[in-house]
């Protein structure tokens, strides 16, 4: 049965006007209606019930929720009520809240071009069959929470994947399609305590919020039963916490702005970071993780910037007062060629030395005149000398007092470890 272009503003006028006592019925499509009312199809269904009614499949097409609309169970999660009831809706717009919690439902449920205004809930279902959600558009938060998803389909073609602007919460739930490629995520992503019964796909994926893995150990902990790919995926914040991978994980040419890992083990193989970019790790633990992971593999280019991040977060960790002989080392590793990975900054570091202790050396030999010496060419000449770190302590045999030498010895071994740190900085590119 097909009802057109109908406004309903209670769920009476739904029973009432559309449908007539006793009659047999295993479709019933709603199009270009609009109903105004929170729609609850626990009561529709009760209603129908009661009137022998008995509808196997609802067909919503273009049609217009503008209040809340819910589809809730009160049973609790030891033992679900069934719902043996196909629901299909296309095109349709819901202005405000939806929920569907508390299910074990039997058969489809489809979601094919809608667009949802408010917060979706998902919550505690267990879905036996397709749920599809292709060519919808979340604009707030939506939650799969608790449920089992066994069929869940988020697209069909390259062009009608879901949409989600909101934040999006897989906690706790079971997912047995990990088809997440070529997606755009714009606030944060939540697995936590989640059990991924299939291999986990987020190549060429954009996170422009948080993507969440962790495990609470009080509660449960997240599986994974197959292989999970980060390939050519960009992320703005990634949080891994309290997990054990026993399967493989790969970053290769993943582009990471932000990262964080704790408590996080590869326990039968290593992380894959091929051509991976990691702009920032979170802390000293994280960077540690990744460049032992990286060296597991290899891959010596990255395991040496993750050294550098590691070697800077610890750095900036360390009173200089109750850590000052390991700290001094440390800042002149960071100074002098970013903890070994930088050759540029280790020709910087000379010329910087160079110019600031023979500055020094001339104003204590000297005095201070009106003749400013980097323009002068017979100071020039000398500066090139005092550069040269070979040319012996000639000089010296000319000081009237014995305070130029402490910034020409020191000047000259400052110029000596800038020129080892520079060769020491191309190994990055050496090996």
């Amino acid at each position: 049965m097909r009802i057109t272009g109908k406004e309903y503003s209670n769920i009476n006028e739904v029973i009432d006007q559309s449908i007539n006592e006793n009659e047999k019925l295993d479709t019933l499509e709603f199009v270009n209606c609009i109903f105004s009312f929170v729609f609850d199809f626990g009561q529709l269904v009760a209603w129908l019930k009661k009137k022998n009614i008995y509808v196997n499949y609802f067909l919503f097409y273009n049609n217009q929720f503008l209040e809340d609309i819910n589809i809730i169970s009160i049973a609790t999660n030891t033992k679900l009520d069934s719902l043996n009831i196909e629901f299909s809706f296309e095109k349709t717009s819901f202005s405000k809240k939806m929920k569907i919690s508390n299910f074990n439902i039997e058969k489809n449920i489809s979601f094919i071009e809608c667009i949802f205004e408010g917060d979706v809930d998902f919550i505690g279902n267990i879905f036996n069959h397709c749920f599809r959600l292709y060519g919808s558009c979340f604009k707030k938060n939506v939650s799969f929470a608790h449920s089992h998803l066994k069929n869940l389909i988020l697209f069909t073609t390259v062009n009608d994947r879901t949409k989600f602007f909101g934040n999006v919460d897989f906690s706790g739930a079971k997912i047995f399609n990990g088809s997440f490629w070529d997606f755009q995520f714009h606030q944060n992503v939540y697995f936590q305590n989640t059990h991924f019964c299939c291999p986990l796909f987020f190549n060429r994926s954009i996170f422009k919020g948080k993507l969440i893995f962790s495990s609470i150990e009080t509660i449960s902990s997240s599986t994974f039963n197959g292989n999970v790919y980060f390939t050519d995926t960009e992320i703005n914040e990634l949080i891994i916490r309290n997990i054990n991978f026993e399967t493989l994980v790969s970053f290769s040419k993943a582009r990471i702005t932000r990262i964080q890992m704790e408590n996080v083990i590869f326990l039968k193989t290593y992380l894959l970071l091929s051509d991976v970019v990691i702009r920032q790790t979170v802390d000293e633990e994280t960077a540690r993780l990744l460049k032992n992971e990286a060296q597991k593999s290899g891959n010596d280019i990255i395991a040496l910037e993750l050294k550098s991040k590691e070697l800077h977060l610890h750095n900036k960790k360390l009173c200089f007062l109750k850590n000052y002989k390991e700290k001094v080392p440390l800042c002149f590793l960071h100074w002098s060629n970013m903890y070994g990975t930088s050759w540029s900054r280790g020709v910087f570091f000379i010329f910087a030395v160079w110019v600031i202790f023979f500055s020094l050396y001339v104003m204590l030999r000297d005095g201070y005149g009106k003749v400013f010496i980097w323009f002068d060419l017979s100071y020039l000449k000398e500066a090139v000398n005092f550069l040269w770190i070979l040319n012996g302590t000639k000089e010296l045999d000319s000081l009237s007092t014995g305070w130029p030498i402490i910034p020409f010895l020191l000047g000259k071994i400052l110029i000596g470890y800038g020129i080892y740190q520079t060769i020491a900085a191309f190994r990055k590119h050496g090996k």
